[in-house]
């Protein structure tokens, strides 16, 4: 089966506009590039847009989200039937590609009940993850998924991590009976047509984030920039907390903008000099992230500074991993100042754009299935 049919699904309750988009720009590559590949998302009703991704509960809708406890009590019946749905379908396919669900005993059940090959999607260091929320609820979590995960990861035909080294730790977990992994990372459709460049007087940095959060480092950020005299401009869009927001409104040469569309922080865009992402990753024990807004930074041709490892080899120019420093990111903007957006976003294209990803993707399942390396 070199050319295999795969059906790649999300089941989520609360589905966000990034992740849409994600699964949106897969099922237009897909189609693009002539592959067998079909992307749903498996939602309550009324939950998200009717595309062409979306599939919707016939158990659970809208007014099952209207408080914790109604979404809590609707959880099960949801996974339930997402697992009964994809058993029902497994024949129309030749491999099952699902999003990876924490501490999921009806995920293990269906694992060990499908007759086709299912490769589980993981997008973070699940325990560390829930340990870093150093709550008693997230420490319980963690715990029940470092039990779970082994057994759950076993029964999997191969897993796929959006970087290497979630990829890595997963089959870890599995405790050697995962063979098969590859690394997917979040990619953009390139289409439109880039930000204006309007480059001019001081550096301009844009940091977006939709609420910014420890990770992120906006904290120790601030910090630097109270130490420096530098003239700049620092935009921030995205929803700061009260410790930030207090810092940010005593300089001057930061400016909050909230939340705004899309079309407005590529106005912001246009004038920047340098995107930011994540800079103290460390936080949630992670080295290397790829996220969907130093994407949509590149594609507007914006250079990108940030505090870890992306899928970006160490010689590519406009990917820096650094210190949470701004005299260092004033540095790279000097250096970046004269590059073309254009240059920028054609050097990315071949690392970001989701037609590529998708057929790497889609060519390793294939020869994987083949060789059937789980048989």
């Amino acid at each position: 089966m070199l050319n295999c049919k795969v059906l790649h699904s999300a089941a989520k309750m609360t589905p966000s506009a990034g992740q849409i988009a994600q699964m949106s720009w897969e099922q237009m590559a897909a189609q693009s590039l002539s592959i067998p590949w079909e992307t749903r998302f498996f939602c309550p009703r009324g939950s998200m847009p009717e595309l062409n991704i979306s599939h919707f509960s016939t158990t659970v809708g809208m007014e099952n989200r209207r408080s914790l406890l109604a979404k809590a009590r609707a959880w099960p019946r949801f996974r339930h039937e997402y697992y009964d749905w994809l058993l029902s379908v497994q024949h129309e396919y030749d491999a099952l590609l699902i999003r990876y669900n924490f501490h999921d005993p009806v995920q293990l059940q269906f694992l060990r009940t499908v007759r086709k090959p299912v490769y589980l999607v993981h997008h973070t260091l699940e325990v560390p993850e829930l340990f870093s929320s150093h709550t008693l609820l997230g420490t319980l979590r963690g715990v029940a998924d470092a039990m779970m995960a082994p057994r759950t990861l076993r029964a999997a035909y191969g897993v796929v991590g959006v970087t290497s080294e979630i990829a890595d730790y997963e089959v870890n977990r599995s405790r050697g009976a995962v063979v098969s992994s590859f690394v997917y990372p979040n990619g953009i459709e390139y289409d439109g047509p880039l930000a204006i460049d309007q480059r001019q007087g001081v550096p301009q940095l844009l940091f977006v984030a939709g609420i910014f959060a420890a990770w992120h480092g906006l904290d120790i950020l601030l910090a630097s920039l109270r130490r420096c005299d530098s003239d700049l401009v620092l935009h921030l869009v995205g929803q700061v907390g009260p410790a930030e927001r207090e810092l940010a409104l005593s300089d001057p040469r930061v400016r909050l903008h909230g939340h705004i569309p899309r079309d407005a922080i590529a106005s912001i865009a246009a004038s920047c000099d340098v995107g930011i992402s994540s800079l103290m990753l460390e936080r949630n024990s992670m080295r290397q992230a790829c996220t969907l807004k130093v994407r949509e930074y590149l594609k507007l041709g914006l250079p990108v500074y940030a505090g870890y490892e992306d899928v970006f080899p160490e010689n590519f120019p406009y990917y820096r991993n650094g210190p949470c420093d701004i005299e260092a990111m004033l540095s790279f903007a000097s250096a970046m100042r004269t590059v073309r957006r254009q240059v920028v976003a054609d050097a990315a294209r071949p690392f970001i754009e989701k037609s590529v990803l998708l057929r790497r993707l889609h060519e390793f399942i294939s020869c994987d299935i083949a060789e059937g390396r789980r048989a």
